[in-house]
């Protein structure tokens, strides 16, 4: 039987974390794999609930995807079919709009939701 108790505070989560780490390469099917899969639950669980992450903003979203696939203004540009709008939004001159969203969550693959965030300019 795997024993493993609920994480109460950062250093308890300092402490599974370590335990992950010593786990990580564990045999597959074995107590101390189970042990690792239930470990990280309850480590994502903790992190989720007290640690979020918020979502990414916008532009840095879409310059992140673009250096990831190693995509160039005048790449995204061809991608999209127009410069104008990507070109200002890019510069922080004009906001996205809903048309450009589209195209970019889906040439992008970058989720909706993280592009229709409200942002300054």
């Amino acid at each position: 039987m795997v024993e493993v108790s609920a994480i109460k505070n950062d250093e308890q989560l300092d402490e599974a974390l370590r335990e992950i780490d010593n786990l990580i390469d564990c045999n597959e099917g074995s107590l101390e794999e189970e042990k690792l899969y239930i470990l990280s639950l309850i480590v994502a669980d903790y992190e989720e609930r007290f640690h979020p992450i918020g979502m990414p903003h916008p532009i840095k979203a879409i310059e992140l995807r673009m250096e990831e696939q190693h995509l160039k203004l005048t790449d995204l540009i061809k991608l999209i079919g127009e410069e104008f709008p990507i070109t200002t939004v890019l510069y922080r001159k004009q906001k996205l709009d809903l048309p450009l969203i589209r195209k970019l969550s889906v040439i992008l693959n970058i989720p909706i939701e993280i592009l229709v965030q409200e942002y300054d300019l």
